[in-house]
């Protein structure tokens, strides 16, 4: 929060995996997670709230919200859930509606900024192809060499840059974040 105030960007994004979701994960919760997805859908409402606004774009981890609610009747998860979308149950939770959305689909890769040279698509990317073993930052460019990448879902932070025929472009895989408990 505070290199954001610093950095005053223009624009913010967020790229996925907005909450941890846990409980409606195929895994075991740790310890410490919560019961209710509701408290992960508040913290972060509140957290984003201090960014001001921006872009969201959904990842895997919220997208266990939608499963969870579709597959499941468990009272112990859902207590105090309102709405049918994800999307929903954030602005219910209190989010800005400053703070708008993309969705990842097979049609839709996520946001695209700037034109020529400078042209990024930034995406969360559990929706894009298998990488393999590869350094993942790497195999976005060679798979999508004509645009700048940043992308999360790989829980680990790469950055890969190719200069071919006088012209550079780069991908960016962000790392995580450690999870807030408050």
């Amino acid at each position: 929060k505070d290199l954001h105030a610093r950095l005053e960007p223009d624009l913010t994004v967020v790229a996925g995996d907005i909450i941890e979701g846990a409980v409606a994960s195929v895994y075991e919760p740790e310890e410490n997670d919560s019961p209710f997805i509701e408290h992960d859908l508040r913290v972060a409402a509140r957290e984003l709230n201090t960014l001001g606004g921006g872009i969201l774009l959904d990842g895997n981890h919220d997208v266990r919200l939608h499963k969870r609610l579709g597959l499941s009747q468990d009272p112990i998860s859902t207590r105090g859930l309102k709405g049918l979308t994800f999307a929903e149950q954030m602005y219910a939770q209190g989010l800005s509606r400053e703070w708008k959305w993309v969705f990842e689909n097979n049609t839709n890769h996520g946001l695209y900024l700037g034109s020529g040279e400078a042209r990024t698509l930034i995406r969360h990317g559990d929706h894009q192809f298998r990488m393999g073993a590869k350094h993942v930052a790497a195999a976005m460019l060679d798979r999508s060499p004509h645009c700048n990448h940043v992308f999360g879902h790989f829980h680990r932070t790469q950055l890969f840059y190719k200069t071919s025929l006088g012209r550079t472009h780069w991908a960016l895989s962000l790392g995580t974040f450690q999870k807030n408990r408050a």
